[in-house]
């Protein structure tokens, strides 16, 4: 799975659109079936019994609310090896936006590593 689960879940949704798979159940087992084996490791509390309301959508939820929070522990790594150096702290933060590539990151988190790489004084 990408960095990204709901951009995952967009191109999923086309395809079970494109399929005319509508119910909940057809749906959560199709994304069962196409889920990378790590991630269903991390949902495996909804595979076994299959949420009785809206399986679909518990499952849905449930991925991108998990995954983007590994997510979030990575770009943590990456951001661990940033520092200010010589450049400005705007700078600094569009290196830093440059580093997500495109993935999300929660804003407050971002917005916090940041800060912290700035001086105390400016902090």
């Amino acid at each position: 799975m990408p960095s990204n689960p709901h951009v995952w879940f967009r191109r999923i949704e086309a395809v079970l659109s494109t399929r005319r798979i509508t119910s909940e159940r057809s749906r959560y087992s199709y994304v069962v079936q196409s889920l990378p084996f790590d991630v269903v490791i991390d949902v495996e509390d909804l595979l076994d019994p299959i949420p009785a309301d809206e399986p679909y959508t518990r499952l849905k939820d449930a991925v991108i609310h998990r995954e983007a929070k590994s997510a979030d522990r990575m770009l943590l790594e990456v951001f661990t090896q940033v520092d200010l150096g010589d450049q400005t702290p705007c700078q600094l933060m569009q290196h830093m936006r440059s580093l997500l590539a495109g993935r999300h990151m929660d804003d407050e988190i971002f917005q916090e590593i940041w800060i912290d790489k700035l001086p105390l004084p400016m902090q």
